[in-house]
């Protein structure tokens, strides 16, 4: 089911306010130069090192509309891609001299032992349903000393408060308490419409959302691991497509400077050492 379900290019719904038609090849560079204003900590070194991801061998895993795709195949010294949908796959073969794509599943990676030097998974990991497994096997082609960058759906998002406040309260208390889930909270179709949804209005088959120290004990063999919360909603997609405007975007990103979202933001980033 995730194969078909993300065969559509996460991000397409973004093109609608940019004047581009979703999985054009000429509206790339468009498309890139907004993602990276709309998500500036993925722009500058906050997560992603790129001053010396030159030397590095780097693996991204889930491609979306590629545009972290792009950008890593450009900055490293090589790079391979892997989505489970041919759909990403095929878009950034066409839209990337560099890039490596191939198809395949973050739990069983058709990759050879310690091959990689980084590898990045960026909205990716909380749909595959196997959180773990996927994680594991990151960290099983990263070489020694390698990082491991992911971001996955918060816990304790405001969203989660918001529309789901005493299932998301009944969680932190009892992770107060010591007693954490064997993995993240699945959503239900009515939140999961709420973070992502394809051009028919479909939520994805899988949606889970995961807090700080559960992903903590998903890295236990990690040497270190770092963590940021981070992000804020488009809030321009949930108006008519006659009142979204890049205006709005950049009201969001003012929005961000708020201490606010460091402990409710949406995503939470992780930074992982092998």
């Amino acid at each position: 089911m995730n194969n078909e379900y993300w065969t559509y290019l996460c991000g397409s719904r973004a093109t609608k306010k940019l004047g581009i038609e979703p999985a054009d090849p000429i509206g790339v560079s468009k498309f890139d130069s907004w993602f990276f204003s709309f998500y500036p900590y993925l722009n500058d070194s906050s997560i992603v090192p790129w001053s010396r991801i030159g030397k590095l061998d780097v693996l991204e895993i889930g491609l979306g509309y590629g545009s972290m795709s792009r950008r890593l195949a450009q900055a490293s010294k090589s790079f391979i891609c892997c989505d489970i949908s041919k759909g990403p796959v095929s878009f950034v073969r066409q839209t990337s001299e560099r890039a490596l794509p191939i198809q395949g599943s973050s739990e069983k990676l058709p990759l050879r032992n310690e091959s990689f030097d980084m590898v990045v998974s960026i909205g990716c990991l909380h749909h595959t349903g196997a959180l773990q497994a996927s994680i594991d096997e990151c960290m099983r082609v990263l070489r020694p000393n390698g990082t491991l960058i992911i971001m996955v759906y918060y816990a304790y998002s405001y969203k989660q408060w918001l529309l789901s406040p005493i299932k998301t309260m009944r969680r932190w208390r009892s992770e107060r308490k010591g007693v954490l889930p064997e993995r993240g909270v699945r959503s239900s179709d009515r939140i999961a419409f709420f973070y992502d949804r394809n051009q028919k209005g479909e939520t994805p088959p899988f949606t889970e959302y995961v807090a700080r120290k559960q992903i903590e004990n998903a890295l236990h063999s990690a040497r270190s691991v770092n963590l940021l919360v981070t992000n804020l909603d488009n809030i321009g997609d949930l108006l008519p497509l006659a009142l979204q405007s890049t205006v709005i975007d950049q009201i969001r990103i003012t929005l961000l400077r708020l201490p606010l979202f460091k402990w409710v933001g949406l995503d939470l980033y992780v930074t992982a050492r092998k």
